[in-house]
């Protein structure tokens, strides 16, 4: 398992090896302040690479999403230029409605997995296609 390049308390960041894949791996209970400051970090490193972007969002933990907040900053993401998919690693409740209120503002492709190494494998099969 790849180690955190950002840690905050129930949110943490992670690079991983694959070019333009990001990670956000939510604790059960992230507060607001958390969600911002791991938002703005995930927003400076899709902003630092040319690559496309998938955005692994590993919420096997249940988390209790600060709705708005999460809504409002996942929009954002959605709409840089090099973004491409979030890939959703586990559910819950919180998780279905952010996506159905991404999915109503035409700005989020959005895909569920068991696991961090099918979401992984999504993206290797999505980069072989493309080339």
């Amino acid at each position: 398992m790849p180690t955190p390049d950002v840690h905050y308390t129930d949110v943490e960041i992670i690079t991983h090896v694959v070019k333009g894949v990001f990670e956000m791996r939510w604790g059960s209970k992230p507060n607001t302040s958390t969600v911002i400051r791991a938002y703005e970090s995930l927003t400076d490193k899709i902003q630092s690479t040319d690559a496309p972007i998938y955005v692994i969002v590993d919420i096997r933990a249940d988390p209790a999403f600060p709705l708005q907040v999460t809504i409002n900053n996942s929009l954002r993401i959605s709409r840089q230029q090099n973004f491409n998919q979030w890939l959703v690693v586990g559910s819950n409740r919180s998780a279905r409605m952010i996506s159905s209120v991404l999915n109503s503002m035409g700005t989020a492709k959005i895909l569920w997995f068991d696991t961090v190494d099918d979401a992984l494998d999504s993206v290797a099969y999505a980069e072989s296609v493309e080339n």
